[in-house]
């Protein structure tokens, strides 16, 4: 069930079967019981398992109502995982389906770009646009799936984002003023959040101690994961709640926070910005 892993790598399709599979058993329902409240012949249940046919989106949506995910979406993160196999990285699928949406606290940093849960649509698509070799269909589909990461905020309790910043980023002109202008005008609205934090480190800084790479940390919820980072490079990343790294990353988290502006001058800084690009539109 979800949290274990095997030895050997399987299918998303295989992954959603074995997933069911486990559930059901461990609920005591037999595969015409669920059947019947997906609406559906214990046949396809049957197959689905078996990794034989294909879930839809519905049928995902009911497996979560059934086995009490709703909130986790678990079986819908799995089923993304079958219809958007190029939806992003494999290795950031398991951040952004199955820990980011549990987390209680996030903390980041970025030193180039303005994190993917603060991008608005036009800052992303140019990003999504500049890849080598990337088709116009493609870039459609990594937009809606980093858009939809955005649902995290909409929960009941939603989790509290501590942001660092590099100021460079502010500057740095990703797709022109007017996108610029968009961007930072979203974020000003997201720093005014009671539960979004958005800190500066300013290029006056100079070396700090994240130039390396960007990174962020979830914090658990209780009964959640535990704490996990996640860790970008050039070259692809790594997820992990392995503990040395966890630490690792909360020490270099603290040492370059003590390097950022209080959140007030902040977004001072913000709102400067953004009127430096709106007057170049």
């Amino acid at each position: 069930m979800e949290g274990q892993s095997g030895p050997k790598a399987i299918s998303p399709l295989e992954r959603f079967g074995a997933e069911l599979r486990a559930y059901r058993k461990e609920a005591g329902l037999s595969q015409a019981r669920i059947g019947e409240r997906l609406g559906c012949s214990q046949d396809l249940v049957s197959q689905i398992e078996l990794a034989k046919r294909t879930p839809s989106r519905d049928h995902a949506a009911r497996l979560d109502q059934i086995f009490g995910l709703v909130e986790k979406k678990y079986f819908i993160g799995l089923y993304r995982r079958i219809a958007y196999p190029t939806g992003g990285p494999q290795w950031f699928l398991r951040w952004a389906e199955e820990i980011e949406p549990n987390a209680g606290v996030i903390r980041g940093w970025d030193p180039l770009l303005v994190p993917g849960l603060l991008q608005v649509q036009s800052y992303a698509r140019h990003i999504f646009q500049r890849a080598p070799m990337v088709t116009a269909a493609q870039v459609d589909e990594l937009l809606a799936n980093r858009m939809r990461r955005k649902v995290i905020f909409d929960r009941q309790a939603p989790p509290m984002l501590w942001l660092l910043l590099d100021e460079g980023v502010l500057h740095r002109p990703v797709g022109g003023p007017a996108v610029m202008c968009e961007q930072l005008d979203h974020m000003i609205a997201f720093a005014e959040e009671p539960n979004v934090a958005i800190q500066i480190v300013p290029i006056a800084a100079g070396c700090t101690p994240g130039m390396l790479s960007a990174f962020a940390m979830a914090e658990r919820n209780p009964g959640a994961v535990p704490d996990t980072v996640y860790v970008e490079s050039a070259s692809g990343g790594v997820v992990t709640a392995e503990e040395a790294v966890v630490n690792y990353i909360r020490t270099r988290y603290d040492s370059i926070r003590a390097d950022a502006l209080p959140q007030k001058a902040s977004l001072k800084i913000l709102k400067d910005v953004c009127e430096q690009w709106r007057s170049r539109i």
